[in-house]
């Protein structure tokens, strides 16, 4: 989307233990500040420092909801270990969301 310069919203909720996981923090800055996509970044730590100043715990479906303002007219792309992916999957589907927005990569840990 970068590339394209696709001006698209996109906000991306990133999901770690720890500030040290965060991969690509960098390079997800420069593309927030370069506007192509319109992205969003949201990193919450289950695992905060001391000094943490961002959502802390872990993301479950009311998280998401809150986060994103509804889940209406969205799409999900899901990239997260097995039991989390199955659960926000799970989650979207009882809450009315079509399977046809609901995206989802599988990795093991």
């Amino acid at each position: 989307m970068r590339d394209r310069r696709d001006s698209r919203r996109v906000l991306l909720v990133y999901a770690n233990r720890g500030a040290a996981d965060m991969a690509f923090r960098s390079e997800l800055e420069s593309i927030e500040s370069a506007g192509f996509p319109a992205l969003k970044t949201i990193h919450i730590l289950s695992r905060p420092p001391d000094d943490w100043v961002g959502p802390t715990g872990r993301l479950d479906t009311e998280r998401l909801r809150s986060l994103c303002g509804g889940f209406s007219s969205k799409a999900f792309f899901i990239c997260c270990p097995p039991i989390m992916t199955s659960g926000l999957i799970r989650g979207l589907r009882a809450a009315g969301v079509g399977p046809g927005r609901i995206h989802a990569d599988y990795f093991g840990l």
